[in-house]
């Protein structure tokens, strides 16, 4: 019989692979449609920086941190 402590280490791991994949899929698909509003409504194409570039920048590294500590927590066990 599985102890309780492992049981709850394992059902962590899970809940945290499924809530990093959500998060992954929402951060294409918000990211893919700040690319597009940018592209639509911007007239003066490809002249400096584009906004979205900051949000999913900032966004990325956060969730380059979550993949991090999620996977991290993983080999501990």
């Amino acid at each position: 019989m599985e102890k309780t402590k492992e049981r709850e280490d394992r059902l962590w791991h899970i809940r945290a692979n499924a809530a990093f994949k959500s998060h992954l899929i929402l951060y294409l698909f918000a990211n893919a449609g700040l690319w597009g509003l940018w592209f639509i409504t911007d007239n003066e194409l490809f002249q400096g920086v584009p906004w979205p570039v900051w949000p999913v920048t900032t966004w990325g590294l956060f969730l380059a941190f979550q993949y991090y500590n999620e996977k991290r927590q993983q080999t501990r066990y």
